[in-house]
């Protein structure tokens, strides 16, 4: 990525603009930092179509129109570090998602015996954080190759029983979603949540994908996915209306995150 960076830092704003999936994509700025001790990356993708209408109080909705040369630009910002070799990117729905840099990545790169590939970080510590939890608020699990295995008779939850439920109508595949709803007062029984975790640890091959919302006292809910959980974290922004997140404020926050997040990262890593 240093190598990269430096390359990139060599070309135009223009230059460095590619088609993108009928639209273009480019990168905005590469920076330093030395506090935090990495490379602070700002993306754009930059959007043509689909474009909103835009509405005044005394005046009814018009088309929003771009001139030739203008784009909305959807922004995504990531931090690397360069001695770890970590990629952190903010998620952000309407830009490049993780496939979306990574096609950008080898743009640029222009190596046809070279490819660039963004690996994910897998948490390794889900089952511990699920089991600790204080309040469940939903818990989602979807099943897969019903048909060919079953479920291990020792059993501590009901979750047995859904599964025999679902063969019953001779499905394959099938998914069960326990929630409280919209009540802040109310919550699932906790200890039916862990030894249901504890059997669907028990029972991995019948289980694509299980997620667990969750919380302790002192701290937002969480949503855990039990087996594929990519290393993340969460930050907040009071955002006025009629303004946009200004990306100096989440170069910030994601050098403070990441500042507190690194030895962890490190660590599912090893």
């Amino acid at each position: 990525m240093r190598y990269w960076i430096q390359k990139s830092n060599t070309k135009s704003l223009e230059a460095r603009t590619f088609d993108y999936r009928q639209e273009r994509a480019r990168l905005e700025q590469a920076e330093y930092d030395e506090d935090v001790s990495a490379w602070y990356l700002h993306f754009a993708r930059l959007r043509d179509s689909l474009l909103p209408s835009k509405a005044k109080t005394n005046a009814i909705v018009e088309p929003f129109t771009l001139d030739d040369d203008e784009y909305l630009g959807e922004e995504v910002t990531a931090l690397y570090d360069e001695n770890s070799h970590i990629f952190m990117v903010q998620r952000n729905k309407f830009s490049l998602g993780h496939s979306g840099l990574e096609e950008y990545l080898n743009l640029i790169w222009d190596n046809e015996e070279e490819q660039i590939f963004l690996r994910p970080i897998y948490a390794t510590d889900t089952v511990k954080r699920a089991r600790e939890r204080d309040t469940y608020r939903r818990i989602s699990v979807r099943f897969a190759d019903l048909d060919t295995k079953d479920f291990k008779e020792e059993s501590k939850s009901p979750i047995k029983r859904f599964v025999d439920e679902l063969k019953n109508y001779g499905a394959v595949n099938g998914e069960i979603t326990l929630t409280i709803g919209y009540s802040r007062e109310k919550e699932l029984d906790a200890q039916t949540v862990v030894d249901s975790i504890d059997d669907l640890i028990d029972n991995r091959g019948l289980v694509s994908k299980v997620e667990i919302s969750a919380k302790n006292e002192d701290t937002d809910i969480e949503i855990i996915d039990l087996f594929d959980e990519v290393a993340h974290s969460y930050g907040y922004f009071d955002i006025p209306k009629r303004s946009t997140l200004v990306h100096d404020e989440l170069f910030y926050q994601m050098g403070e995150i990441y500042k507190d997040s690194r030895i962890r990262i490190i660590g599912y890593l090893n």
